[in-house]
């Protein structure tokens, strides 16, 4: 037995085409995302930076990190400083200045760049003897 359907009250109706409405937005949206996503060629990192990155240092490293390469921990850096400047793509190859960056005393464009040297294992022996004797 098939019951005869109710006739809507005025605000149920309006809820209904409300909601028709908003499902026919939704639709609509997604459609025309869908359209312009397909005309959007999506480059990867690795092409990205090949097309658009400057040549300062950092961007062959991260090349060769992206190509599987093996970088030592200076070309890392060097890297990792040059995809957190963007590239390198605003102001050219400067200094951040971000303090609290680990990373910041090693930076390739850091004006007060923290030197590494390696000493000579008989220099420190010599250093050591020297303090001994001075204690002495």
């Amino acid at each position: 037995m098939v019951r005869p359907k109710k006739a809507l009250t005025e605000n149920q109706s309006t809820k209904q085409i409300a909601s028709e409405m908003v499902d026919a937005i939704a639709k609509d949206k997604e459609a025309r995302t869908t359209k312009i996503a397909k005309k959007v060629k999506v480059l990867s990192p690795l092409e990205d930076i090949q097309k658009h990155g400057k040549s300062y240092r950092g961007k062959k490293e991260i090349i060769k990190l992206l190509t599987g390469g093996h970088l030592s921990a200076q070309e890392c850096i060097n890297a990792k400083c040059y995809d957190c400047m963007g590239w390198y793509s605003d102001e050219g190859a400067v200094d951040c200045g971000c303090k609290d960056c680990p990373l910041h005393p090693k930076m390739p464009y850091n004006k007060s760049k923290v030197k590494s040297r390696v000493v000579d294992p008989s220099t420190i022996e010599k250093r050591k003897k020297t303090i001994a004797s001075k204690e002495a």
